[in-house]
């Protein structure tokens, strides 16, 4: 369970990083409001994760990433 909490984190902080580089100019320019910027970027994490989570996972275990799992 340990491991699992680190990998959560580190994609959260890792996420959140990305989101403010795409989100950051546009909120700043009052192009987008911040809320919306944050729904955007939540509804957007929460797809990729959903639609492209089993091929991440799959490509960390291919290469050994992670040790004492295999798949």
């Amino acid at each position: 369970m340990f491991p699992l909490l680190g990998g959560v984190f580190l994609g959260w902080s890792l996420g959140a990083n990305n989101a403010s580089n795409v989100f950051g100019s546009a909120v700043a320019s009052r192009m987008l409001k911040f809320w919306t910027a944050a729904i955007l970027a939540s509804v957007f994490v929460l797809l990729g994760a959903l639609l492209q989570g089993q091929a991440v996972i799959g490509a960390v275990l291919g290469v050994g990433i992670v040790k004492g799992v295999s798949t």
